[in-house]
């Protein structure tokens, strides 16, 4: 199965979000910051690359449940097996998402998509690696149900779509639909650090889980944006790891064996209030505004690195191996290159406090 379609899709995602800085720039441009945007996209990068493994390896793993172990045959594609799956997929989502924001090691895999404290459609691709492996092992019970690996897959792209569209200030409520659907306001609200809107409004395509299951929040006041306990760096790699860091050091200090479990299953609000003391003091940096040639040349690289990928993507089924893996690991490395310069930071020094 060909499951790399995106490259088309993807210059179509950049437009939509050069229409919205257009459409931002005069009123409201403190939704996109040059040095978060980068990152963002970055992210969106290595993540688009490590897919090509994580993806392949997660049909096989689909396709191999069900046909081992499906309890229904489920594959003559029917259009109510769709909407079973489909309606199933988003159901499991929000309660993997759920999980995502209380539990101590699935938090420090998601919180990369929450440290923006900008809101745009930029920050979509804003995600680490992990999730996909943790929510496709999640995700596994429909295909034991019977559901073949296209049709989970699928599904679970058109959700992921969706929700794309969802990191945008330009749209406003959307009246009834706001009882049934995700949107772009509910989104917000699940963005937000205030102590009202905090662990709300988890579904991907359908707000219904949320109204059913009480955690559901309107969007009142207006949203500040960001993890409480903030995140400053153009670092993909202490946008991925910083929460692991802090999770590894206590563990090291913790003195009894339900002390060890605590730390990496208790709760991200538990965790940080109790070693608010022992944890490192984070630095804030000093934001020195990037020159028109900074942002010019950034920007040039960044459409270099993103053309690179979508080659990658397209073409991957005919590399080798070894191709292949040196291809990714050069779009890495040039990805994080890319943060350095716009954090104008020596390429080590991204590694490291």
């Amino acid at each position: 199965m060909n499951i790399h379609y995106l490259p088309v899709l993807i210059p179509i995602l950049f437009l939509m979000i050069w229409l919205e800085w257009q459409h931002n720039k005069e009123e409201h441009p403190d939704t996109f910051r040059f040095e978060s945007t980068v990152l963002n996209i970055c992210c969106g990068i290595i993540e688009r690359v490590f897919d090509l493994y994580i993806y392949i390896g997660i049909y096989f793993l689909f396709n191999f449940l069900q046909s081992y172990f499906g309890l229904f045959e489920l594959a003559q594609y029917r259009w109510w097996q769709w909407l079973l799956c489909f309606v199933g997929v988003d159901f499991l989502v929000y309660w993997y998402h759920r999980g995502g924001h209380v539990i101590n090691f699935l938090w420090a895999s998601h919180v990369t998509h929450h440290q923006c404290e900008e809101f745009n459609l930029s920050v979509a691709f804003r995600n680490s690696v992990l999730p996909n492996i943790f929510r496709a092992i999640w995700l596994s019970s429909l295909a034991i149900l019977g559901f073949p690996a296209e049709m989970i897959i699928i599904s679970l792209t058109v959700s992921g779509l969706w929700q794309f569209c969802l990191h945008t200030t330009v749209i406003d409520k959307l009246g009834p639909l706001e009882y049934i659907l995700s949107t772009p306001s509910s989104h917000r609200v699940h963005h937000g650090q205030n102590e009202q809107y905090l662990d709300k409004n988890f579904g991907g395509f359908f707000i219904i889980w949320d109204r059913l299951f009480g955690t559901y929040a309107p969007e009142i006041e207006p949203v500040k944006y960001g993890i409480t306990n903030g995140f400053d760096s153009v670092s993909p790699v202490k946008a991925y790891f910083h929460v692991w860091k802090d999770l590894f050091l206590m563990h090291q200090k913790a003195k009894t064996f339900s002390e060890k479990i605590n730390i990496w299953f208790g709760t991200p609000a538990d965790f940080y209030t109790s070693y608010k003391n022992e944890l490192p003091k984070k630095q804030t940096p000093i934001i020195v505004p990037p020159s028109p040639a900074i942002i010019y040349g950034i920007t040039v690289l960044l459409i270099i690195a993103t053309a690179l990928t979508m080659g990658v993507m397209a073409c991957h089924e005919f590399m080798s191996n070894l191709q292949l893996f040196l291809a990714a690991s050069a779009i890495i490395i040039f990805a994080i290159a890319i943060c350095a310069m716009a954090e104008r930071k020596r390429f080590f020094a991204i590694f490291s406090d």
